[in-house]
Protein backbone atom coordinates (compact mmCIF):
# COMPACT_ATOMS: atom_id res chain seq x y z
CA UNK A 1 0.00 0.00 0.00
CA UNK A 2 1.26 3.40 -0.95
CA UNK A 3 1.02 6.05 1.73
CA UNK A 4 0.05 9.66 1.17
CA UNK A 5 -0.29 12.78 3.25
CA UNK A 6 -3.39 14.86 3.84
CA UNK A 7 -3.29 18.55 3.05
CA UNK A 8 -5.66 21.05 4.58
CA UNK A 9 -6.34 22.77 1.25
CA UNK A 10 -8.93 21.12 -0.99
CA UNK A 11 -6.77 20.95 -4.11
CA UNK A 12 -3.83 19.27 -2.40
CA UNK A 13 -6.05 16.59 -0.89
CA UNK A 14 -7.70 15.80 -4.21
CA UNK A 15 -4.33 15.60 -5.98
CA UNK A 16 -2.89 13.25 -3.35
CA UNK A 17 -5.95 11.00 -3.43
CA UNK A 18 -5.83 10.88 -7.23
CA UNK A 19 -2.12 10.02 -7.15
CA UNK A 20 -2.82 7.27 -4.62
CA UNK A 21 -5.57 5.79 -6.83
CA UNK A 22 -3.34 5.92 -9.92
CA UNK A 23 -0.54 4.10 -8.08
CA UNK A 24 -2.93 1.41 -6.83
CA UNK A 25 -4.43 0.99 -10.29
CA UNK A 26 -1.02 0.80 -11.94
CA UNK A 27 0.12 -1.84 -9.46
CA UNK A 28 -2.92 -4.07 -9.83
CA UNK A 29 -3.03 -3.69 -13.62
CA UNK A 30 0.69 -4.41 -13.93
CA UNK A 31 0.27 -7.59 -11.89
CA UNK A 32 -2.69 -8.72 -13.97
CA UNK A 33 -0.82 -7.91 -17.19
CA UNK A 34 2.16 -10.00 -16.09
CA UNK A 35 -0.10 -12.93 -15.19
CA UNK A 36 -1.94 -12.54 -18.50
CA UNK A 37 1.33 -12.50 -20.47
CA UNK A 38 2.69 -15.59 -18.72
CA UNK A 39 -0.58 -17.47 -19.18
CA UNK A 40 -0.77 -16.53 -22.87
CA UNK A 41 2.87 -17.48 -23.54
CA UNK A 42 2.45 -20.85 -21.82
CA UNK A 43 -0.78 -21.41 -23.78
CA UNK A 44 1.01 -20.82 -27.10
CA UNK A 45 3.86 -23.16 -26.16
CA UNK A 46 1.41 -25.82 -25.04
CA UNK A 47 -0.70 -25.51 -28.21
CA UNK A 48 2.35 -25.72 -30.49
CA UNK A 49 3.86 -28.68 -28.67
CA UNK A 50 0.46 -30.40 -28.50
CA UNK A 51 0.01 -29.95 -32.25
CA UNK A 52 3.52 -31.22 -33.05
CA UNK A 53 3.16 -34.32 -30.86
CA UNK A 54 -0.54 -34.96 -31.62
CA UNK A 55 -1.32 -34.73 -27.91
CA UNK A 56 -5.02 -34.23 -27.37
CA UNK A 57 -4.44 -33.51 -23.67
CA UNK A 58 -2.08 -30.61 -24.38
CA UNK A 59 -4.36 -29.21 -27.08
CA UNK A 60 -7.41 -29.31 -24.84
CA UNK A 61 -5.47 -27.73 -21.98
CA UNK A 62 -4.30 -24.94 -24.28
CA UNK A 63 -7.94 -24.27 -25.24
CA UNK A 64 -8.78 -24.17 -21.53
CA UNK A 65 -5.94 -21.69 -21.00
CA UNK A 66 -7.31 -19.58 -23.85
CA UNK A 67 -10.53 -19.14 -21.88
CA UNK A 68 -8.43 -18.29 -18.83
CA UNK A 69 -6.75 -15.56 -20.90
CA UNK A 70 -10.16 -14.23 -21.92
CA UNK A 71 -11.24 -14.12 -18.28
CA UNK A 72 -8.04 -12.32 -17.27
CA UNK A 73 -8.55 -9.84 -20.10
CA UNK A 74 -12.08 -9.09 -18.93
CA UNK A 75 -10.81 -8.62 -15.37
CA UNK A 76 -8.02 -6.33 -16.55
CA UNK A 77 -10.46 -4.21 -18.54
CA UNK A 78 -12.83 -4.03 -15.56
CA UNK A 79 -10.04 -2.92 -13.23
CA UNK A 80 -9.18 -0.06 -15.58
CA UNK A 81 -12.77 0.89 -16.46
CA UNK A 82 -13.93 0.93 -12.83
CA UNK A 83 -11.68 3.94 -12.21
CA UNK A 84 -13.07 5.99 -15.11
CA UNK A 85 -14.80 9.19 -13.95
CA UNK A 86 -18.49 9.96 -14.22
CA UNK A 87 -19.79 11.58 -17.40
CA UNK A 88 -23.02 12.97 -18.78
CA UNK A 89 -23.78 9.69 -20.50
CA UNK A 90 -22.87 7.61 -17.42
CA UNK A 91 -23.78 9.75 -14.41
CA UNK A 92 -23.12 6.94 -11.88
CA UNK A 93 -19.68 6.15 -13.26
CA UNK A 94 -18.28 2.73 -14.03
CA UNK A 95 -17.83 1.31 -10.53
CA UNK A 96 -20.28 -1.55 -11.11
CA UNK A 97 -18.41 -2.82 -14.16
CA UNK A 98 -16.38 -5.10 -11.89
CA UNK A 99 -19.58 -6.94 -10.96
CA UNK A 100 -20.48 -7.21 -14.62
CA UNK A 101 -17.04 -8.61 -15.39
CA UNK A 102 -17.59 -11.27 -12.74
CA UNK A 103 -20.75 -12.27 -14.57
CA UNK A 104 -18.78 -12.33 -17.83
CA UNK A 105 -16.17 -14.58 -16.26
CA UNK A 106 -18.97 -16.93 -15.18
CA UNK A 107 -20.21 -17.05 -18.77
CA UNK A 108 -16.69 -17.89 -19.96
CA UNK A 109 -16.54 -20.71 -17.41
CA UNK A 110 -19.83 -22.09 -18.71
CA UNK A 111 -18.48 -21.94 -22.27
CA UNK A 112 -15.42 -23.79 -21.03
CA UNK A 113 -17.70 -26.69 -20.07
CA UNK A 114 -19.17 -27.13 -23.55
CA UNK A 115 -16.31 -29.07 -25.22
CA UNK A 116 -16.09 -31.76 -22.49
CA UNK A 117 -19.88 -32.13 -22.47
CA UNK A 118 -19.95 -32.53 -26.26
CA UNK A 119 -17.12 -35.08 -26.07
CA UNK A 120 -18.99 -37.07 -23.41
CA UNK A 121 -22.18 -37.14 -25.46
CA UNK A 122 -20.20 -38.45 -28.44
CA UNK A 123 -18.59 -41.16 -26.32
CA UNK A 124 -21.85 -42.38 -24.79
CA UNK A 125 -23.93 -42.04 -27.93
CA UNK A 126 -25.45 -45.38 -28.93
CA UNK A 127 -25.03 -46.36 -32.56
CA UNK A 128 -28.51 -46.69 -34.12
CA UNK A 129 -27.50 -48.79 -37.18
Amino acid sequence: MASFTYHISGEGLEEDLLLHEVRDLAGSCATMLIIYSLNFAFMVVQACYGYLTDSLGLLSDSIHMFFDCLALGVGLFAAVAAKWPQSERFPYGFGKIESLSGFGNGVFLMLDLLPPICAMTNIFQVDQH
